[in-house]
């Protein structure tokens, strides 16, 4: 009989979970961090091309401050939609390096 000493991480989703509950709380604040990047790059591009277009119809609805009415309703959903892609990237790295753990030590499902 051959009896291979299969480790633990292969026999349980233990990294995945773990992955999951510490994303929960390190998971929001990373997608905050990174939607303020990207929003203020895509908000900024954005005003330059509908300022370079419509130059005093563009500062006229700046100044009545809709721009802003327009844009705070999209932060949650953005930060949410970002969290989930992260997550769902992360998960499945380690899926992958753990295909690729099992190849090595040759444990076949």
């Amino acid at each position: 009989m051959n009896y291979k000493y299969e480790p633990i991480y292969l026999q349980y989703p233990i990294l995945q979970t773990s992955f999951v509950i510490f994303w929960i709380p390190i998971g929001f604040i990373i997608s905050k961090i990174l939607y303020f990047i990207i929003g203020t790059l895509v908000f900024d591009l954005l005003s330059f091309i509908l300022g370079t277009i419509f130059p005093i119809s563009f500062e006229m609805f700046i100044l009545s401050e809709r721009m802003d009415v327009l844009v705070q309703n999209f932060h949650l959903i953005i930060i949410l939609f970002f969290d989930f892609i992260i997550l769902i990237i992360g998960l499945e790295l380690i899926n992958y390096f753990i295909t690729i753990k099992r190849k090595e030590l040759n444990f076949n499902e």
